[in-house]
């Protein structure tokens, strides 16, 4: 049977609360799992909100690991202490509030752990050892996923939505073989880099990296075996949202692959996100929703 689309519709704080006690209560059901963590500012709030929820559980045995990493094209690997990283992101947004409740930094991989530190990254690399280790055991138990918006054009794209650092750019040359890619390295968009200017350590796009390490599609359908929580906070996101859980999936929108997910893995995805970004849903009816 399927999974189910799970419609969680509320205001952003309430969702940011909600959505952590979520996460909380399946930590606790299970602390020994492995769940997958992604970056960016939509799962900030989630993340802070969750160390009151989690009680006394004891997340020692948790495996945790990360969507994507990044660096430059040509260049050695950043270390993971370089305030541009997803490492040192995590280390600010979730490892620091999961440490107090065992979080064990040998179970953390993200798909650099598997490149040594000095190493040259290219375009076009490949990371089988980190596909492999999401995969392994019980897979994913846990995905908490945040969604790459619509690019402004052309218009026949604003639905086109990405996961990860998969963009679309990418999805678009790897065209009907796209779920046999693992885990990989691609050029980011300009557009992409001059939307992360601000963030720590990236005061211009000359500083912010030109290439991602990241999931691919054949990465996550190989290890998803859990729900997907998938938050989306605002109006930019609406349009993404739809073309990700609603309309048809294709390599046109890389997170369409959350419907491929939840068919052929029996996955459910709980959405969580603000009215904002749901305006564009149309909730069918074939789907189970709780609107709040």
């Amino acid at each position: 049977m399927p999974g189910q689309i799970h419609y969680n519709i509320m205001s952003k704080t309430e969702a940011i609360s909600f959505g952590a006690q979520l996460i909380a209560t399946r930590w606790r059901r299970d602390p020994a799992s492995h769940s997958l963590m992604s970056t960016g500012g939509t799962v900030e709030g989630p993340y802070a909100a969750l160390a009151p929820k989690l009680g006394g559980v004891d997340l020692s045995r948790m495996q945790f690991s990360n969507v994507d990493e990044w660096g430059f094209d040509g260049k050695p690997r950043l270390p993971d202490s370089d305030p541009r990283t997803f490492y040192d992101f995590m280390e600010l947004n979730a490892y620091g509030v999961l440490r107090p409740f065992g979080l064990n930094m040998d179970k953390v991989r993200l798909p650099s752990s598997y490149i040594p530190e000095g190493s040259i990254l290219t375009d076009g690399m490949r990371m089988p050892g980190f596909d492999a280790y999401l995969a392994a055991g019980n897979g994913i138990s846990t995905y908490i996923a945040g969604l790459g918006q619509a690019p402004k054009e052309p218009k026949s794209r604003q639905y086109d939505s990405h996961l990860a650092f998969m963009e679309l750019s990418h999805t678009d040359a790897f065209g009907d073989d796209w779920l046999n890619v693992g885990t990989y390295s691609g050029l980011l968009d300009k557009e992409t880099r001059v939307n992360n200017v601000g963030y720590e350590g990236i005061p211009n796009v000359d500083l912010c990296p030109d290439l991602a390490l990241t999931v691919g599609p054949k990465s996550l359908l190989q290890a998803v075996r859990g729900v997907i929580f998938l938050f989306a906070w605002g109006e930019k996101k609406a349009k993404a949202l739809r073309g990700a859980l609603e309309l048809t999936p294709g390599h046109h929108s890389s997170a369409s692959l959350l419907q491929i997910i939840a068919e052929e893995n029996d996955v459910n995805i709980e959405l969580i996100c603000d009215g904002a970004a749901a305006s564009e849903l149309e909730l069918t009816a074939r789907r189970s929703n709780r609107v709040h």
